[in-house]
């Protein structure tokens, strides 16, 4: 599955999905169309019963550089946390990160909110939003950090290195670059053979302990409202009040 600008591409094999972001010449910053791309790739992937992980990471040499600066300079913003599992989109199965070069903003927050993150030695974290006056995606990044880390990240904006986020706690491992997707996969395949039930209580029951308030309500937000605003029930309701009839719902 792909979009025609292949701004991400999913593979889906043997009970594992690949996500890889592939806007490499804007080293993956995240515009209104992968932000949609992914949270729909999300979407498929949890309604997916032959999937049970999914490992997510970007081509190039980035993971993934954050807001995408010069469409938001046009004045296009797009909804950033809208494609971060459990913050703007309900994601149950277990995933994994392999974190390839530079980290940066919400991009930095897309990382943090998988649930197992492989970092290749060379990649590096960054969160420049002081530096730039601006904040938004990524904030709820916090609840995966010591606190003193997340203020020298969030408040310095100077970058964290692989070696030191692995020392904190912040990743599980770190591997030279060419053994980054191998690493995601030896996790994947041990999962993808484990209770799904099980696991998904499992994840969920920490996901609901580290909700912050504003992360619970985009949850909630993500998991009932979204949902019924990207339905066709929605999108026939409206063409029923234009055409003055009786709606006729599909329950999709």
């Amino acid at each position: 599955m792909g979009t025609d600008a292949e701004v991400l591409i999913c593979e889906k094999k043997d009970k594992v999905a690949t996500v890889t972001m592939t806007r490499i010449d804007k080293r993956n910053a995240m515009n209104a169309e992968l932000v949609n791309e992914l949270r729909k790739t999300w979407i498929d992937l949890e309604s997916d019963p032959e999937i049970r992980v999914t490992i997510l990471t970007g081509a190039g040499k980035a993971f993934c550089t954050g807001m995408d600066l010069e469409e938001a300079g046009r004045g296009i913003r797009a909804d950033l946390n809208a494609c971060i599992p459990n913050f703007g989109v309900v994601v149950t199965k277990p995933t994994i990160a392999a974190i390839n070069g530079w980290t940066i903003g919400a991009g930095m927050g897309l990382a943090m909110a998988c649930d197992l993150k492989v970092m290749s030695e060379n990649a590096k974290f960054i969160f420049p939003e002081s530096k730039i006056g601006w904040a938004a995606g990524g904030i709820d990044s916090l609840k995966y950090m010591p606190y003193a880390i997340a203020m020298e990240v969030w408040l310095t904006g100077e970058p964290l290195g692989a070696k030191r986020a692995y020392e904190v706690g912040m990743v599980n491992r770190v591997v030279p670059e060419d053994q980054l997707m191998k690493e995601a996969m030896k996790f994947a395949s041990i999962i993808r053979e484990n209770a799904p039930l099980t696991m998904r209580m499992l994840k969920m029951i920490a996901v609901e302990h580290t909700h912050t308030v504003k992360s619970r309500w985009l949850f909630t937000e993500a998991q009932y409202i979204k949902l019924q605003t990207e339905s066709e029930d929605f999108k026939e309701g409206i063409r029923a009040f234009k055409e003055k009839r009786k709606p006729s719902f599909s329950g999709k």
